[in-house]
């Protein structure tokens, strides 16, 4: 529908345009004049008035005098001279215009409609017909309202009415979809509703609201997402609370200790494990001190197990502690038992050092190191120190090294940033001591639709660590043309380490020891984005596929979201490099659909291998692998069962192996109860090829880890405290709760922002809350005709436990309706039910109440002059309106009082036409 709508919209912009341009001519046999005019005129957003001239040719030998008139579509008006009476006088041979220039009114419907004129010479019966056609450019709009922001259940209602005044704003008809959602009560419901252009409506959602619904009920949101059939999208939001009489703002009246304790099993080929370990936290004012510890899990070690993992990590104020496993990664890895301490204030003051001592149980890596930073400002400058020695006992070299960062400018349209620093390696093995530099700097800058950005990462080809001889630089401008944008680009990337390269899928194969520049062009609109560049692309140091002088590379990216927050999205990204002088390709291109459920990703690389064998010989053949799989996922019980399986395949075509297996995770996470179960775990399923080193894994594993949280209560002192609140009727007025007066069941009330009921005993029990002040709202309180003596707002000071009480009396009556008076050409019904009814009296004081199904009200509330007023946003952006929307009132010296309030539709205005 969408689709089809845009592409009529596009097909008559098209023909306007043509139209538009020709010039409509004609003459009546034996007539003296001819006319010509525009025809097929279109206004659009930016320009609300459409000009055109309707030129009379005056083809006789004598002056004549020509009359008509013009008649205007509804929703126009006529800017300049009356066109309901046109004379001109015309000399021979001459041309004459009437200029027609007309505004477009609000809500005008998007549509073709004609503008008629008739012309006749005077003195003669002969009058011409004519017409032109205007159009108004669709422009989609809407606004949404729920009828009532907060809904309060005491009894299990069969049906709950969730109500949005919806009205489209916009010209075109549209059709609405309404979704209301809460994943709690398992609340997913969809709603259309077509409105014409300018209409709004009232829709009231009849919600049924089951046994299993109701129990679940405490505090909840309905979300209702509004959307547009032209992409526009509102959110609303409904809060209904259903009162207790118990809550607790804390689960505990002490201090508790989190604790959990943790057990399982890991498998891995034949090798059989059990694990345990454990974790807490404690805190004391200031100070947290948390535990952690587990026997074994999977790392990067020799046997892929590491053991006896133990971190321990303090915090006081601005000071965080850290001891146990500990690693260091600006320049080298390290990974072992350690620790670091730091001292951080805000975002430009941090200083901190670390120290670790690499265990084999731990990491495969072999490094000792100590690293030492310091963050401070100077004056409008952020400078970083870092200072870092390294020692490698095992292949027995050590290294110092030191790097200096100055942050410039930092500003959304404007970063700089500049680094430099240097290193010293000594390795005794071989006696041999070299040093070198590093260097770079972050620039970007945007100003209006161009974007500047250029960054440099530098280290000499002697520079201690894995950065050795890495050469990382980005340089390019783009230009925005809105949404599509154009722009130029150089890179350079240089590494003589593997640690951070797919070196088994190859995948990044165009990526690495390379020096790139071209062109790049892309449309991005917020959900979709692409991309498509091209250039010069030359690699060495890598595999003798690459002699060529230069590559000529595309770059190609695709990227769909399927909804707003991008968590659904389809994706393709391909890179290719082509060489004439060895007629070498290569690729590698990657997709992947990630849905809610359930996805799929795969890739393939095509690369050759060319090999020299002499007296001009080449041989060349191509290695092609592919790789990916499918995927899904679920999950139950409100996420608290959750998981996912994949499918793995790999493949090579040069050699036609193959190894395939699934991957899965199910996990078990209960809040409530702290019970945490997860099972991870690998199952080869093919294998072709007994070589090791092949992508995916060709052994089995398995982890399985049961946890339970507990916390332990520290009963030594209590931090929270206990509020009872007892309403009664105060009979003899003494303000005293006595033992023949009864008490008030089923009464609402808040307690700050928590909503309560009393219970048959008129009692509420807010547990385990914070000393301070609470406020007591008893304004939305009901039972019969009684009000709260001491007024609807009542301060409550908690300093330990507290039982309060709350005497109530008689009250006065405000009664009234709603009256609604619609037009009498109106077919349209507007509900009376729902809309809210204030009273406010002289102190400022304010009770509120909705209307029933028939439009009533009545409202308790103690003697007083009342303002009783109705809520004008109601009726907002809508043909009805309020005759009087307050009155006052006087509770002293009546005991109730009436109140009705006419709520009357805009009268139609008939305009009668030109004939």
């Amino acid at each position: 529908m969408k689709k089809a709508q845009h592409l009529l919209w596009i097909i008559a912009f098209l023909m306007s345009v043509t139209l538009s341009l020709k010039v409509t001519a004609s003459s009546h046999q034996d007539s003296t004049f001819t006319v010509s005019y525009r025809d097929s005129l279109v206004s659009n957003k930016q320009n609300k008035i459409i000009y055109n001239n309707i030129f009379i040719n005056n083809i006789s030998p004598d002056t004549i005098v020509i009359n008509g008139y013009v008649s205007l579509p509804n929703g126009w008006k006529s800017l300049g001279g009356n066109l309901s009476h046109i004379s001109i006088q015309i000399p021979p041979a001459a041309v004459r215009n009437i200029s027609v220039n007309i505004l477009k009114q609000m809500n005008v419907p998007a549509s073709w409609q004609k503008v008629n004129f008739v012309l006749w010479q005077q003195n003669t019966a002969d009058s011409q017909r004519y017409f032109y056609n205007i159009n108004v450019e669709a422009q989609p709009g809407f606004r949404s309202e729920q009828t009532i922001q907060e809904i309060t259940l005491v009894d299990k209602p069969d049906v709950m009415h969730l109500g949005v005044h919806l009205k489209n704003t916009g010209n075109v008809s549209d059709l609405f979809t309404l979704q209301w959602k809460n994943y709690d009560l398992n609340i997913d419901v969809n709603e259309k509703v077509n409105l014409p252009a300018g209409k709004d409506t009232v829709y009231y959602f009849p919600l049924k609201i089951s046994t299993a619904q109701w129990n679940k009920l405490y505090k909840e949101t309905i979300h209702l997402t509004v959307r547009s059939s032209y992409s526009n999208s509102a959110y609303i939001d409904y809060k209904v609370n259903r009162p207790q009489s118990t809550v607790k703002q804390n689960q505990s009246a002490y201090n508790n200790i989190p604790l959990s304790f943790e057990a399982g099993a890991m498998i891995y080929g034949n090798h059989l494990a059990y694990t345990y370990g454990g974790r807490g936290l404690f805190q004391f004012g200031e100070h947290s001190l948390s535990l952690y510890y587990r026997s074994k899990q999977f790392g990067a070690t020799q046997g892929l197990i590491q053991k006896n993992i133990f971190i321990a990590n303090y915090d006081y104020r601005n000071w965080h502690v850290q001891a146990g496993q500990t690693s260091l990664s600006d320049n080298f890895i390290a990974i072992g038992n350690g620790a670091r301490i730091s001292y951080k204030e805000g975002d430009k003051t941090e200083y901190s050092i670390a120290a670790v001592i690499h265990d084999p149980a731990m990491s495969i890596f072999q490094s000792d190191g100590i690293q030492a930073k310091a963050k401070y400002g100077v004056d409008k400058l952020v400078v970083t120190n870092t200072a870092e020695v390294n020692a490698d006992k095992i292949n027995q070299i050590d290294a110092v090294v030191v790097n200096n960062n100055v942050q410039i400018i930092k500003k959304d349209d404007l970063r700089v940033s500049a680094n430099i620093g240097g290193g010293v390696e000594d390795n005794k093995a071989i006696k041999h001591t070299s040093g070198d530099i590093s260097m770079g700097y972050d620039f970007a800058y945007n100003f209006k639709k161009w974007a500047f950005y250029s960054n440099v990462d530098f280290h000499g080809k002697d520079f201690p660590g894995y950065k050795k001889g890495l050469n990382m630089q980005n340089h390019g401008v783009t230009y925005s043309f809105g949404k599509p944008y154009l722009g130029a680009i150089y890179s350079i990337s240089q590494i003589r380490r593997n640690y951070f390269r797919d070196t088994l899928f190859n995948t990044d194969i165009l990526n690495y020891n390379s020096r790139k520049y071209g062109l790049i062009a892309g449309y991005n609109n917020g959900r979709f984005n692409s991309s498509v560049g091209g250039g010069i692309y030359k690699q060495t140091g890598v595999s003798s596929m690459f002699n060529s002088d230069h590559y000529y590379y595309t770059d190609i990216n695709i990227e769909q979201k399927i909804d707003k927050l991008g968590t659904s999205k389809v994706s393709f990204t391909s890179q290719n490099a082509y060489s004439n002088s060895i007629s070498s390709l290569v690729t590698s291109d990657m997709l992947s659909a990630n849905l809610k459920f359930f996805g799929v990703s795969g890739a393939y690389v095509r690369t050759p291998i060319v090999n020299n064998e002499g007296n001009g010989k080449v041989s060349r053949v191509y290695n092609e692998t592919f790789n990916g799989g499918p995927y899904v996922t679920f999950h139950f019980f409100r996420k608290t069962l959750f998981g996912n399986v994949r499918y793995m395949f790999y493949k090579t075509l040069k050699d036609n192996y193959t190894r395939t297996g699934i991957e899965a995770n199910l996990t078990y996470n209960s809040i409530k109860t702290g019970t945490f179960v997860q099972l991870t775990g690998y199952m080869p399923l093919r294998d072709d090829n007994v070589l090791q080193g092949l992508p995916i894994n060709q052994t089995r594993y398995g982890l399985l880890t049961v946890s339970q949280s507990v916390k332990l209560p520290v009963i030594t002192h209590r931090k929270f405290y206990d509020l009872k609140v007892v309403v009664y009727y105060d009979a003899n007025s003494n303000n005293i709760k006595d033992k023949d007066e009864k008490t008030l069941g089923a009464m609402n009330m808040g307690i700050n922002d928590e909503i309560m009921m009393t219970d048959e005993n008129g009692i509420v029990d807010y547990e385990n809350v914070k000393e301070g002040s609470y406020k007591l709202d008893l304004v939305n309180s009901k039972s019969e005709d009684l009000v709260p003596v001491d007024g609807p707002i009542q301060s409550i000071t908690i300093k330990n436990n507290t039982v309060y009480q709350v005497p109530f009396k008689k009250g006065r009556a405000i009664n009234g309706s709603i009256k609604i008076v619609s037009d009498n050409f109106s077919t349209y019904k507007y509900g009376a039910n729902m809309i809210e009814i204030n009273a406010e009296d002289s102190t400022g004081h304010k009770y509120k109440t909705f209307t029933d199904e028939n439009g009533n009200f009545n409202l308790f509330v103690p003697e007083g002059v009342y303002t009783v007023s109705l809520n004008e946003d109601a009726f907002a952006d809508s043909d009805f309106k309020a005759a009087r929307v307050s009155y006052t009132i006087d509770l002293f010296s009546h005991e109730n009082s009436y109140v009705v309030f006419e709520i009357k539709q805009k009268k139609r205005k008939i305009r009668f036409l030109n004939q």
